[in-house]
């Protein structure tokens, strides 16, 4: 044997959504609970049942947030083209945001050519590596900016 479907009311033959008010909210909405028509066909009343309770439950979901000062935006709301640009907008600032933030930690060019005399006072003082000689002149040509250096081997 079924038990009771949830939130289904029946009455005279006919079928009701209900959802009980929570009591801190019966003062602002002014009812004990809320009841939404489904019809006298029990298949059509199963049916529309959950998108009734949805809506109740929205219903109630929108006092609570005038309780607490925050709206609750509705979700079948389109988004506008406003929206749309906002959107954008953020995604843009967020990504030059990103960009400071990354060119920030760059080294200056300064820093570059600090770092470049070190390298050439360490090859003046210790010369070059005999283990890697090519390897060490390939990155020097690349770093010299020769695009295409191609090593006899």
């Amino acid at each position: 044997m079924a038990g009771q479907v949830r939130h289904l009311k029946v009455k005279g033959g006919r079928f009701y959504a209900r959802i009980a008010v929570p009591a801190h909210l019966r003062q602002i909405i002014g009812k004990t609970e809320l009841v939404t028509p489904l019809g006298g066909e029990r298949r059509a009343a199963m049916k529309a049942l959950p998108a009734a309770v949805a809506t109740l439950q929205r219903q109630i979901a929108t006092a609570e947030a005038s309780t607490t000062g925050n709206r609750q935006a509705d979700p079948r709301d389109p988004i506008t083209t406003a929206d749309y640009g906002r959107a954008v907008w953020q995604r843009y600032m967020a990504a030059l945001a990103e960009d400071e933030t990354t060119r920030a930690n760059y080294p200056t060019a300064d820093a570059i050519e600090a770092e470049r005399d070190k390298v050439m006072q360490r090859f003046q003082r210790e010369g070059i590596a005999e283990v890697l000689p090519l390897a060490t002149a390939i990155l020097a040509a690349r770093w010299l900016g020769a695009d295409e250096v191609q090593a006899d081997g």
